[in-house]
């Protein structure tokens, strides 16, 4: 038998607690101060056959935890301490997005429940999936940077500030010829890799890239997943298992 005491700590109020057993709530919205007389009262309430069975998880805020989780200890609880990046999702789910010391404890108290056999094997597959997009992903990559070295031996789309095999096989790509340029000038501005520039009377800043001249790649991109669409068929099924 799993029993638990959620507390949300308060610094200037009343703390409040909930107890669950083996998940269940069995009374919830206890509140009390750090006192004895409240403290020896919420344990005689708890009436506890080995007091080694009891969990008892707070959240560390401030320097308000540190006398509960001490007493506790001494009459031979288990404390536990979680931060609030670790109770703040069950807590959204809990309160819709609104703060409630009453939720709080009560997430507290469940907290310790433990981990279900189906959800670990959904995340498990999940997990499968993910790693196997990733591997394409990875050897798409490989592939890019091969092609993009066959196009431009010397590299001089890639020397340019911030540009990886990536993105400068998609500028080369678009590029095609570059001899239809007239000038150096018009393929920066073609491409948008010119320095945004800061320039006065008296002086002259060259920031990041502008990347501005080419977002018609984004465009171009955009509607070629419906010219492979025969071959997203065959991925879908080999992610899928």
């Amino acid at each position: 038998m799993a029993l638990t005491l959620g507390i949300d700590v308060a610094v200037w109020a009343e703390h409040q607690a909930t107890r669950a057993r083996d998940g269940a709530t069995v009374w919830r919205g206890r509140k009390f101060w750090t006192r004895l007389a409240y403290l020896e009262r919420m344990w005689a309430d708890l009436d506890l056959p080995d007091p080694a069975e009891l969990t008892v998880v707070v959240e560390p805020t401030r320097n308000a935890w540190i006398v509960l989780a001490e007493w506790f200890r001494r009459h031979g609880a288990r404390v536990v301490m979680v931060t609030t990046a670790q109770s703040a999702d069950l807590r959204k789910y809990y309160s819709k997005h609104t703060k409630n010391d009453r939720i709080d404890s009560e997430l507290l108290a469940r907290l310790p429940l433990p981990a279900f056999a189906e959800l670990a094997e959904d995340i498990a597959h999940e997990a499968e999936q993910a790693l196997f997009l990733t591997r394409q992903i990875k050897q798409i990559d490989e592939r890019v940077a091969n092609l993009y070295a066959d196009a431009d031996p010397a590299g001089i789309v890639a020397s340019a500030p911030g540009v990886g095999a990536v993105i400068s096989a998609v500028i080369a790509g678009r590029i095609g010829d570059p001899h239809r340029f007239t000038s150096l000038a018009a393929i920066r501005a073609y491409t948008g890799l010119v320095p945004k520039v800061s320039q006065s009377g008296v002086s002259k800043v060259e920031s990041s890239i502008t990347k501005a001249g080419i977002r018609c790649c984004v465009r171009c991109c955009a509607p070629l997943p419906t010219r492979l669409a025969g071959s997203i068929p065959s991925s879908r099924r080999s992610t899928s298992g």
